[in-house]
Formats: structure tokens, sequence, C-alpha cells
């Protein structure tokens, strides 16, 4: 009777024993055709602004209109002021910002100034440490009315 009992435990103990041991491969609850190439989180903690700062040599009446590039969804559409920078300073703040998205991606901002015209430029959101700053200046190419750029670099 014991030898019966011993035989049947050690079936036993290897079934057991075999699903322990029985590595399946690992799941990755990440999608990978939603995963960021640059590592970073998807989702922020709450909507990102870009600051406008006008180094013109005129106060200016914008609307700044941003868009996610890959959609092209209207994210959001602000009239925005700022004064004409004095001869100290080289830049002025605006005293509204704009608010742009909640996720790290792919946007545009056409900024429309009234009297001037309306330039576009892309950028990015990638880990921000603080909000980043659209730049809206004199152009580099004598064909445009104005020049802007988004500088969305960490500020550490």
């Amino acid at each position: 009777m014991k030898r019966r009992t011993f035989l049947a435990a050690i079936p036993s103990t290897v079934l057991i024993a075999g699903c322990v041991t029985n590595d399946a491969e690992p799941t990755n609850d990440i999608d990978d055709e939603n995963r960021d190439p640059y590592n970073q989180p998807a989702q922020y903690d709450e909507v990102k602004h870009l600051t406008v700062q006008n180094s013109l040599n005129e106060s200016i009446n914008a609307t700044i209109v941003v868009r996610d590039l890959d959609t092209g969804t209207v994210l959001s559409e602000t009239n925005i002021t700022t004064p004409e920078p004095r001869e100290d300073e080289r830049a002025v703040r605006a005293e509204k910002s704009v608010p742009t998205a909640d996720e790290s991606g792919n946007y545009t901002a056409a900024i429309t100034i009234e009297g001037r015209g309306t330039v576009t430029t892309e950028f990015d959101l990638r880990t921000p440490v603080s909000d980043p700053v659209l730049y809206i200046g004199l152009a580099p190419d004598d064909g445009e009315p104005f020049g802007a750029g988004v500088d969305g670099a960490p500020a550490v």
C-alpha cells in the first residue's frame, strides 16, 4: 500500500513542477504601434501650453491655431496681444498662453498676425519639464511675413 501512495505522489509532484517551470513567452502590455520612439510618456498630467515671446519691433495682435499633425484636429484657437518690446528688451511675453495638448506627439501652430499674414511651424512635445515657448520674430527669409518657431527643449 505504501508503494502505491508513493507512486501516486510522484506523478502529482512532476505535474505540479511542470506547471511551475513552464515558462511561456512573457506578455508585454505595451502596444508597439502607439509606443513613442523617444521612450517618453504618452500622456501628461496636464495640458501643456505654448508661452508666446514677441521679438518683432511692434505690438502684435495674433490668432494662434494649434493642430495635431497626425490627425489634423484643431486643439485650440487663441487670440493674443503683446506690446512692442522696449529698447532694453529683446522680446516681450504675451499675457496669455496657448493650450496645446496633454500627450506626447507632433503638432503645428499657425500664427496669423493682423497686417502681416500667416506662418505655420511644426513642433513636437517630448517630456517638456516646462511649457514650450513659441518665438515670433523677424523672418529669416524676405519672402515670409515674419518668423516663428517653437522651442520644446526641457528647461533644466
